[in-house]
């Protein structure tokens, strides 16, 4: 499987930027997927624009899970994007 991740600098925030690099990316995922089916993220829980983001390029949202980064514990959404439908 692929993991994505983003960071949307504040100035760009709003304005497709974070869609159109989305779009993109799983276009080239689909592209060199080699076998892997999936692309996954893990936004935070509370990542609103993150979440939507998710949600508004048709990842399927399929769960919760805590992760430990920089010694706290982060709750994230778990979503899911097949890259063969």
């Amino acid at each position: 499987m692929f993991e994505a991740g983003w960071f949307i600098v504040p100035e760009a925030q709003g304005r497709g930027a974070g869609s159109a690099a989305l779009t993109l990316l799983i276009d080239d995922a689909r592209a060199h997927a080699d076998g892997r089916r999936l692309l996954t993220a893990f936004p935070d829980e509370n990542n609103a624009p993150s979440n939507a983001l998710c949600r508004n390029t048709g990842f399927t949202l399929t769960g919760q899970r805590a992760d430990v980064f920089r010694a706290a514990t982060l709750m994230m959404n778990e979503w899911v994007f097949d890259l063969q439908s």
